[in-house]
């Protein structure tokens, strides 16, 4: 037996060694500290992945997404409430954007996508909106927005700066679509008896995997625009099975906002297959997922919102006066909470307040059971950041829909899916910010969005034979 033999032996028996006093450690603090400890271990396996996979840590991302994650560190914010609370969702978010930002520091590829065309005005505005914590009411609130602001963006650049080859970017489509199917298989084993809400109407409202229903309700959204753009493009039928599966469980979290999100979507996607097919028989298939999802919908959408079920008539009048449709709408107390947040925008609408200070102004004026979460993303983002922030993300965002509406009309059709998922997305999106806060829903949301627009415009670049990084 040679030299070598026995040096790898020996490394063997001392790691086997070293390992023992780290379990016997770890064994020790699970005892007296299990919820904090487990959440150490979930968030330096999430930093292993990113050491040594990345993309594997993006695929992992992609598939919990809907998931709330509390329950490993003792449930919702149980660790550390005198700082404010945290629990595993909070390590996630903080773990992955740390591994992120490692590769963003030593990754040349992520690095030019970062200040790259598609990039540069999105990592201005994360720049600009980090600055503006400064000046905020409350400091970690800021912190806690900057991350789930910079959650997409990362998401992005690492897709857009790692991946290498087009196959890579369907096994990760081909994993989230078979994720979502598995989420919605155990999802009835989840709601025996707890997992719903009623609201004042009596109707039943589920979520999925500890999450309520507008979050889930929202990723919902994106996997069936990722679904309905596979059926485009593919013409398979099973992807429109899957655009039913989705759409039913849309109907049971009777989420409104959402509905208006998939029709908006939907339009988009239907709008440019027209455009890059040059014919109508190519939105045959978004408008028949939209009359699938909608036309349930619609009726339970409307009597929540109006208290009542209007006629034909009657919605028609409405509509031709917008001052009494706002006022026949039933928002559930937003309207009690737009006007605080507007009355601190109109304090300082050049620059705000400074990232995170809305909730400190709705704390001022409103109960904790309402909530301090404004609701309303735009007068959230103009409150804290003022015009100069609402500007450069919505310049950030137009980068994005036009980079992938411009990639899908010249990618290959597995691009073109990409486009396609990625524009619903974004309208979605948009139309969800109009009475949600799916900036805070980085994992059920965002990060799908920031996966799409990158997926679409590398596959643009694989088809041009082009290097892999981006154009400055």
């Amino acid at each position: 037996m040679n030299s070598a033999t026995l040096d790898l032996r020996d490394g063997r028996r001392l790691a086997l060694l070293g390992l023992v006093p780290i379990c016997l450690l770890v064994a020790f603090a699970v005892v007296y500290s299990p919820w904090i400890i487990s959440g150490v271990l979930f968030g330096a396996l999430l930093l292993l992945l990113v050491i040594f996979r990345p993309l594997v840590l993006v695929a992992f991302m992609l598939a919990i997404g809907p998931a709330d994650l509390s329950f490993i560190t003792g449930g919702f914010k149980a660790l550390f409430p005198e700082v404010g609370g945290l629990d595993m969702n909070g390590i996630r978010l903080v773990g992955v954007t740390a591994g992120f930002l490692l590769l963003l520091l030593v990754q040349r590829g992520v690095q030019v996508e970062a200040i790259g065309k598609q990039g540069r005005w999105y990592a201005v505005f994360l720049i600009y909106a980090a600055a503006s914590i400064v000046t905020s009411y409350s400091p970690v609130d800021g912190l806690r927005l900057l991350l789930k602001l910079a959650y997409p963006f990362l998401t992005f650049i690492v897709v857009a700066g790692l991946v290498e080859r087009e196959e890579e970017l369907d096994s990760l489509v081909r994993w989230t679509l078979a994720t979502s199917v598995v989420v919605l298989l155990l999802n009835p084993f989840m709601l025996v008896g707890i997992a719903y809400t009623v609201d004042p109407l009596g109707y039943k409202r589920i979520g999925g995997l500890g999450t309520y229903a507008n979050p889930f309700s929202f990723y919902l959204m994106v996997v069936l625009f990722i679904s309905l753009a596979r059926f485009m493009v593919r013409g398979q039928m099973r992807y429109l099975g899957l655009c039913a599966l989705f759409g039913i469980w849309i109907y049971l979290t009777l989420t409104r906002i959402t509905l208006l999100g998939v029709f908006a979507g939907i339009a988009v996607m239907a709008l440019y297959a027209g455009v890059a097919r040059r014919g109508y028989k190519a939105m045959a298939g978004p408008v028949l997922v939209g009359l699938l999802v909608g036309v349930p919908l619609m009726a339970p959408a409307l009597e929540r919102s109006l208290g009542f079920m209007p006629t034909p008539s009657e919605v028609i009048t409405l509509i031709r006066s917008p001052a009494a449709l706002y006022e026949s709408i039933n928002w559930q107390g937003r309207d009690a909470l737009w006007p605080i947040v507007y009355g601190s925008f109109a304090g300082d609408r050049l620059t705000g307040l400074g990232l995170g200070s809305s909730t400190v102004v709705l704390k001022q004026y409103m109960p904790a059971q309402v909530g301090y979460v404004p609701h309303n993303e735009y007068l959230r983002l103009a409150s804290e950041a003022g015009l100069i922030g609402v500007a450069l993300f919505f310049l950030a965002i137009l980068k994005w829909f036009i980079g992938a509406w411009r990639a899908g009309l010249a990618a290959s059709p597995r691009g073109r899916e990409f486009a396609l998922a990625a524009l619903g997305g974004i309208v979605g999106w948009a139309c969800v910010a109009l009475t949600d806060n799916p900036f805070d829903y980085y994992s059920a949301l965002t990060q799908y969005i920031g996966f799409l627009c990158a997926g679409a415009m590398l596959c643009a670049r694989f088809q041009d034979g082009g290097d892999q990084a981006a154009p400055l």
